[in-house]
């Protein structure tokens, strides 16, 4: 599991640190000195006057949140990130030979043009208040004001990128934040089912290493001494020169005549398990007991997928 927390940390320290790049304007919390809040986006205002309109939500880390920001009304306008209760009205360019040449909406002011025919008084540059005057050189002016060039409407129209570009970090970041959710969630789940496999492999490992005991002590009580020559030589194959060397070893006695011919069955051919004693039953027809020792195994299929070795 510290794997799990390591690589979090990683992702989201990320995470912070690219949000942060984005430098969204802040101000300090006007009561709480260790929390910052964001200053509301062009186009928006604080929604009232006073210190509890400039509070924003508190985090644990003091990051920043925002306050309570309400969008500009139609025909008001605020073009920067801000701390106003207000938006600035926009020219409604009803001024004598006026028109509204550019609608700013809520993010841009207003651009005010002279109709056909004249010109600007003082020859400013937009959006300041235009005064038209009749041309007198008409020939020489073109129709728009002299310094309404395709230039600077261009620039005008530029305005908008800090958004646009607030927008797209914003997207990135909550595109950042899914994917390390995904990535949580999918590293839990990982590491969950590791651990179910490992205690799963540990309880097999100890019921196969024990089983064949268990088996073995099963056959030695109900198997009758009358099949126990029958069960060396057909199902253990021994010749008759190794039953006699157990029978004789184990004095004449049943039970431990059993267990001497197992081991010395098990010790010829290492990696004999439960299986093989099994098949050794049957083959001795010994079919009820085999059943008894299949009954008593009932070890789960996937016990052979475990690996011991990596559980030390």
């Amino acid at each position: 599991m510290y794997k799990t927390f390591i690589v979090l940390y990683v992702l989201f320290t990320s995470l912070h640190h690219f949000c942060e790049s984005t430098k969204i304007p802040t101000y300090k919390h006007p009561t709480i000195s260790k929390q910052l809040c964001f200053e509301c986006p062009p186009g928006y205002r604080l929604e009232s006057v006073g210190i509890e309109a400039k509070k924003c939500p508190t985090t644990p880390m003091g990051d920043p949140s925002f306050p309570n920001c309400i969008q500009c009304p139609e025909g008001y306008y605020s073009e920067q990130w801000n701390t106003l209760h207000y938006c600035r009205e926009q020219d409604p360019c009803t001024k004598p030979y006026q028109f509204v040449l550019y609608h700013g909406r809520q993010t841009q002011p207003n651009i005010c043009g002279c109709i056909h025919g004249f010109v600007d008084k003082h020859n400013c540059r937009p959006p300041n208040t235009k005064q038209c005057q009749q041309n007198t050189q008409m020939s020489k002016q073109p129709d728009l004001p002299t310094a309404l060039t395709t230039q600077s409407l261009s620039e005008r129209d530029n305005v908008n990128e800090p958004e646009v570009n607030l927008l797209i970090s914003i997207g990135v970041c909550v595109a950042f934040v899914m994917i390390c959710l995904i990535l949580a969630i999918r590293l839990y789940i990982v590491s969950h089912q590791n651990e179910a496999k490992r205690e799963h492999c540990k309880a097999n490992g100890k019921f196969r290493k024990d089983v064949f005991k268990e088996a073995a002590k099963h056959v030695e009580q109900n198997l009758s001494p009358v099949y126990i020559h029958k069960f060396m030589r057909n199902g253990l194959d021994f010749d008759q020169n190794v039953i006699e060397r157990i029978t004789q070893g184990a004095n004449g006695q049943p039970a431990k005549i059993i267990m001497n011919a197992i081991e010395h069955w098990k010790g010829q051919k290492p990696g004999t398990n439960v299986d093989d004693l099994i098949s050794a039953l049957e083959n001795s027809g010994l079919q009820t007991i085999a059943n008894e020792v299949k009954e008593l195994v009932k070890r789960p299929h996937d016990a052979d997928n475990c690996d011991l070795e990596s559980l030390v």
